[in-house]
């Protein structure tokens, strides 16, 4: 039976910011945070996402509440998180229920 899978949300750092001198109209400041990209190291909700046979942003969605997943995906969470029997059935027939 595999492990549980737990989902992270990344942190982002004051290193994550570079600063440039502003120019023109922006004299007198010192600098301007410009957001630098940060790639995310593979976690536990990669895993999830790979097992499901989804996206990461589809699952973070999912996990959100701002995608609906149809009854076939329901139960494959249901088969990856280890929920069987009358809890299977019933997430399935409220996901079909609510439109999925």
């Amino acid at each position: 039976m595999p492990e549980p899978v737990r989902s992270h949300m990344p942190s982002f750092s004051q290193s994550a910011v570079s600063h440039f001198p502003r120019t023109g109209s922006q004299k007198g400041c010192t600098s301007v945070a410009v957001p630098v990209p940060v790639t995310v190291p593979p976690g536990p909700s990669d895993a999830a996402a790979r097992q499901l046979g989804w996206s990461r942003s589809k699952l973070k969605r999912v996990e959100n509440a701002r995608f609906l997943p149809g009854a076939a995906d329901i139960g494959k969470a249901c088969d990856l998180y280890s929920v069987d029997g009358t809890g299977k059935a019933g997430l399935v027939r409220l996901g079909k229920d609510a439109g999925g």
